[in-house]
């Protein structure tokens, strides 16, 4: 489509979102165009286990930076806003009119407790007490137009992950105390936009996984910690997501989608401990879940906005982990699995409203409020719970607002309240290597977290576009 037969203009109404331009025809008649985008992003994120993605069990986070932490991420991949939909759905960025560099922030304050029952059966010792204390994680991106309907862009951010923290007295200390587990994600994307209100993007994705793990060898009733280090490996998959845009009933309206696919972690590390003879390796290869997630935006007013989505992910892949301590196979009691996990499913809805156009005197700026809540199924029922990913249904509440100051700069600050539902440990069995394992049983709760986000989106131009 020539440009010379549509006049552009950036539309005063609810579309902050996208920072979309509108083309009138020469009827007058509203339509709508997207702009193909190749990204050049960053992320940074360490999240806390109890941060699940719904197409991402409990080991993946969604919260990775990005102005969607307000509306619980329903939508994400239709509610397009800034360069971070460069992650969140890649096809996404043809809707941007503009080179972006977005970064955020996020504190979680986390209050989890597990207390055992009479099921457990170690003596003398509880539930590990508080099991995390105030954490944080934050993500960069960028955006980069290349020509007309193509564009450039780069991922680096940690969208796997996880920090718990027992005390020594824990019931489960033979199994753990203390373990991190970080996927660094080094992605490039490229986006394209085949006709008018269709896109298609593409990124992909180079991982490096590391798992660091603590936990204590009883041994004549004395315990000595024993510290599994830097445990890693690396695999490449890939992301595909498509968009399609139209003008509906007068209203602007985006359906979604988005394929992420698995991983394989093969990881290898050593074994330390000051107790003698206990050194040597520790390996560990598990299967980390694909997923779709389908998405909806419509405009309902020039004011109000609404979005949804739902996943599914295959998380049953998980139970095919394997492990060996020391050079002696991890098994649980009459051969099962380590994990025995299920596919997970997730729904979200969400709304934005404009409360406020021009704040300051003859400006351009404006106030959005928005919400959101979703649901993520667990992948793990109560008699396969371990401890080290203590995950179950998950139910977001969300609220934020995003304020664009100056023509070329967007704030947004965002609040999320995570609840698990009583996550339950029913008489589980630990894994052990060569050793007699334990049974614990006994329930999570309270088992929830706060999340606050700040984030920041300039907006310039660097005139790489020829077209």
């Amino acid at each position: 489509m020539a440009n010379d037969q549509l006049r552009w203009i950036r539309p005063r109404h609810f579309s902050i979102y996208s920072d979309k331009y509108t083309a009138l025809d020469e009827g007058g008649v509203a339509v709508a165009r997207l702009r193909l985008v190749l990204v050049v992003l960053g992320t940074l994120c360490v999240p806390d286990s109890q941060i699940a993605w719904g197409q991402c069990g409990g080991i993946c986070s969604y919260e990775v930076g990005s102005s969607h932490l307000g509306s619980a991420y329903a939508g994400a991949a239709a509610a397009v806003r800034d360069a971070s939909t460069a992650y969140l759905n890649p096809a996404g960025l043809t809707v941007l009119n503009s080179d972006q560099f977005a970064i955020g922030g996020i504190g979680v304050f986390s209050n989890r407790r597990f207390t055992p029952d009479d099921g457990t059966a170690a003596s003398g010792r509880d539930g590990g007490g508080r099991l995390a204390d105030t954490i944080g994680s934050y993500g960069a991106y960028s955006a980069i137009e290349i020509t007309d309907r193509l564009s450039f862009g780069l991922a680096l951010n940690f969208p796997y992950g996880g920090d718990l923290s027992y005390s020594d007295r824990f019931v489960g200390s033979s199994y753990v105390t203390d373990i991190t587990f970080v996927g660094t994600n080094i992605q490039p994307t490229l986006a394209f936009e085949v006709v008018d209100g269709v896109s298609f993007g593409a990124g992909v994705g180079i991982l490096n996984f590391r798992l660091d793990q603590k936990l204590l060898l009883q041994q004549g009733g004395t315990a000595s910690e024993v510290e599994i280090r830097r445990a890693d490996d690396w695999d490449v998959g890939f992301t595909l997501g498509g968009l399609v845009e139209r003008v509906w009933l007068g209203r602007l309206t985006r359906i979604g989608l988005v394929y992420r696919s698995g991983f394989d972690a093969d990881l290898r590390g050593g074994v330390s401990s000051n107790v003698p003879g206990v050194a040597g390796s520790f390996t560990s290869s598990f299967e980390l879940a694909r997923g779709v997630n389908l998405a909806f935006f419509r405009e309902v007013t020039e004011k109000v906005a609404v979005f949804a989505d739902f996943g599914w992910s295959d998380w049953s892949k998980y139970s095919g982990q394997t492990a060996t301590f020391l050079g002696v196979e991890v098994t649980r009691a009459e051969g099962r699995a380590i994990r025995d996990w299920r596919d997970t499913w997730r729904i979200g809805l969400g709304a934005e409203y404009r409360l406020l156009d021009g704040l300051l005197r003859g400006g351009e700026d404006a106030l959005d409020i928005e919400c959101g809540v979703s649901w993520d199924s667990s992948p793990v029922k109560s008699f396969n719970r371990l401890p080290d990913v203590p995950i179950g249904n998950t139910f977001r509440v969300a609220a934020g607002l995003r304020y664009a100051a100056l023509s070329w700069l967007d704030v947004g600050l965002g609040y999320s309240f995570l609840s698990l539902d009583e996550a339950r440990v029913n008489d589980v069995e630990l894994a052990a290597a060569g050793a007699a394992s334990t049974r614990i049983s006994g329930r999570y709760g309270p088992n929830h977290s706060s999340l606050v986000g700040l984030t920041f989106t300039s907006k310039f131009s660097l005139s790489l576009s020829t077209t």
